[in-house]
């Protein structure tokens, strides 16, 4: 039942991007970080095991999911760079351009980025994030989450890790840009599937569904408050605490989402609807970089509203069509390799090899 909250969560990434709306897009992508902390390893533990061969098809069906619409996406971006051109596309995006080297190209085509968002080239800009699930889905694979103790000692780490930057940087702020500090929503969306019973017993009594949804709202339009209605000197603190409160409400909205009871009907349209929330995060520049184009086209006269919010809605329009194809490309020919790898359960302890 997280379909529907991936896509709304690439939505807040692309109108952070493109509408600069206030801290939603790194709120987005930590959102993301625990899902995915959770996901991964809920699959490890229900579906793959940790075998040799476990961890194989594990491995195997994370980069079938991810790689082959990311170079459909590649590919398309960089015939659209070439139509537009190098300069256009860089003054939209400074990395959106085409790849000038081989390790460039390389880089770009195995989607592992050094220095993450601060590397140049990168063709869909975006994707520096995905280096970072990379790195944890195969911690997450290799046994970092296997049972409750290894689980909290990498929670309690990354917690101390978080704190010391905190202290030694003096600057009271999560950072999600480095591996290390990303380590803090993967090991919390491990932490809660192992305590999940326990946990949402504890939600269910004292913040439903029904309080925990709202609030993770308001906490949401508060934080875009805060240039306006606070000074600098006390926004960051502001921050800090709607920082946090965010990480705290998406872990208890993943453990009360993962226990609706509902229907096939609507599982199979929330699984569609987040079929798109990859297509629309990795691709979004690039939609929204075919908008601005047309919009400096003297040629090509389109409705003088604001421009940011004509590339907004365009990129979203843009992504859904581009991701309806490489989503059909995906049901057609790659996800019948996944569904063989779940079938196969591993023999082989990965902790005897």
């Amino acid at each position: 039942m997280f379909g529907l909250l991936r896509t709304i969560l690439a939505i807040n990434v692309v109108a952070y991007h493109i509408l600069k709306v206030p801290a939603i897009g790194p709120y987005a992508v930590y959102s993301f970080f625990i899902l995915s902390g959770f996901l991964m390893t809920m699959i490890m533990q229900k579906t793959y095991g940790y075998t040799l061969l476990g961890f194989k098809n594990y491995a195997s069906n994370r980069l079938l999911r991810l790689y082959p619409i990311y170079w459909i996406l590649m590919l398309v971006t960089l015939i659209i760079i070439y139509f537009v051109g190098n300069d256009i596309a860089q003054e939209f995006h400074h990395s959106l351009r085409v790849p000038t080297t081989w390790q460039e190209f390389l880089i770009n085509t195995l989607m592992i980025f050094p220095g993450l968002m601060e590397y140049p080239t990168r063709v869909l800009p975006a994707t520096w994030a995905l280096t970072i699930e990379l790195f944890f889905y195969l911690l997450i694979g290799l046994g970092i989450s296997k049972n409750r103790k290894v689980t909290l000692v990498w929670f309690i780490s990354s917690i101390s890790y978080m704190v010391f930057i905190m202290y030694s940087t003096k600057a009271i702020a999560y950072d999600y840009g480095s591996l290390l500090t990303a380590s803090l929503p993967f090991s919390l969306g491990a932490f809660i599937y192992h305590y999940k019973q326990s946990l949402y017993s504890l939600l269910e009594r004292y913040i439903p569904l029904k309080v925990s949804l709202p609030l993770f709202i308001v906490n949401l339009a508060l934080s875009l408050s805060l240039p306006i209605f606070w000074s600098d000197s006390f926004s960051w603190k502001m921050s800090f605490i709607f920082e946090t409160l965010n990480i705290a409400l998406t872990a208890c909205l993943i453990l009360q989402l993962q226990n609706i009871k509902t229907n096939k009907k609507w599982m199979t349209l929330d699984k569609k609807i987040g079929d798109y929330s990859y297509p629309i995060y990795i691709f979004h520049w690039t939609a929204a970089l075919i908008v601005f184009w047309l919009l400096t086209v003297p040629n090509i006269q389109l409705p003088k509203f604001n421009n940011d919010i004509v590339i907004f809605l365009g990129s979203l329009v843009i992504s859904y069509v581009i991701g309806s194809f490489a989503n059909k490309f995906n049901d057609k020919y790659i996800e019948k390799l996944r569904k063989k790898n779940r079938k196969v359960k591993g023999k082989r302890n990965l902790a005897k090899v």
